[in-house]
């Protein structure tokens, strides 16, 4: 199990969970209390807070989260019970629906874009892979690291 310890390594960090390097991820992934991505994924993400998807973040799929920050690529829909901000080296498409947006100059930005005062979303889907320091941080989703 050399990339579950390898994980173990990368999101262990005292700032929050945060996933690093060349890993190339198939499937979902749950934070709940906000991480950072920094690698390529194709499947979903969700997180109960701010989520920052890095310069080398290469992400296709779904993502909902209360925040989302975007430094690196990002092509698909993106839900945000918050604010969405696209930074300047930041490349994103697809279909948005948050409460507020900020593109910085510079920005790569195409989207078919709804901003609601108040958006609601279901909840995290099932057989997402729970991205904590904290084993016991949600009980509805197992850890992928304990026994």
């Amino acid at each position: 199990m050399q990339w579950t310890e390898k994980l173990m390594r990368i999101f262990r960090n005292e700032s929050g969970p945060e996933i690093r390097g060349s890993l190339s991820l198939a499937g979902n992934l749950h934070f709940p209390k906000g991480g950072r991505f920094d690698s390529h994924l194709k499947g979903k993400i969700s997180s109960r807070q701010t989520l920052l998807l890095g310069s080398a973040a290469r992400v296709e799929g779904d993502i909902r989260a209360e925040d989302c920050q975007i430094q690196g690529k990002f092509e698909g829909r993106l839900e945000a019970s918050g604010s969405v901000r696209i930074d300047s080296q930041g490349h994103y498409s697809g279909k948005m629906l948050a409460r507020s947006l900020r593109v910085e100059p510079n920005a790569n930005f195409q989207s078919e874009l709804s901003i609601e005062p108040h958006p609601t979303f279901d909840e995290t889907p099932r057989d997402s892979i729970l991205l904590s320091n904290d084993p016991s941080a949600d009980p509805n989703h197992p850890h992928p690291l304990s026994p």
